[in-house]
């Protein structure tokens, strides 16, 4: 799969234009080149892919209230990774984030106690993040604000799935009785 990717953002702009994502929509490529003096921002490209493959329309249990989505990151190097991110800080506002992230090289940190940690990256291992919408967890699970930053020395790809529920689904907290 990394192949795959790393094939897509190797290809010259203007065929990866042919997938350019379009106004009002989440799915498809952009770049997120941007420098600011006041704040970082971000320096990578993205594949986003929000539809529910054909293969999964026939599982009656998920169709009608769920949608999947694959995000591809390709976060280059940077000579100043001081002055911009490759993801800004953000929660998920998927159900459940699955994020298999190059294994060699660190870029995915995530807060904790107001401070920026990093996640060491494991070899064949996926990340899994509980995203907004389990918020109706009555506090138990919550979502984490996480980033993606820049080196100077190695770019790195990152391919996220999201677990979506449709809008028309509804969640409520469990009343637990005494």
């Amino acid at each position: 799969m990394k192949a795959a990717v790393a094939a897509f953002f190797e290809l010259p702009l203007h065929e990866k234009n042919k997938y350019a994502r379009t106004a009002n929509e989440l799915q498809g490529y952009r770049q997120a080149y941007v420098v600011s003096n006041e704040k970082k921002l971000d320096w990578n490209d993205l594949l986003a892919l929000i539809k529910v493959p054909s293969s999964f329309r026939n599982m009656n249990e998920l169709h009608g209230i769920m949608e999947l989505g694959v995000r591809m990151n390709y976060c280059p190097t940077c000579s100043r990774p001081d002055l911009v991110l490759g993801i800004s800080p953000h929660s998920d506002a998927s159900s459940i984030t699955i994020l298999k992230q190059d294994y060699d090289k660190n870029g995915l940190q995530i807060k904790h106690n107001e401070a920026w940690v990093p996640v060491k990256p494991v070899p064949n291992a996926l990340v899994v993040n509980i995203g907004d919408a389990i918020k109706g967890s009555n506090g138990l699970y919550k979502s984490i604000e996480h980033r993606a930053v820049t080196n100077n020395k190695k770019s790195r790809i990152s391919v996220a799935t999201f677990a979506l529920l449709d809008d028309d689904v509804k969640l409520k907290r469990v009343e637990c009785g005494g």
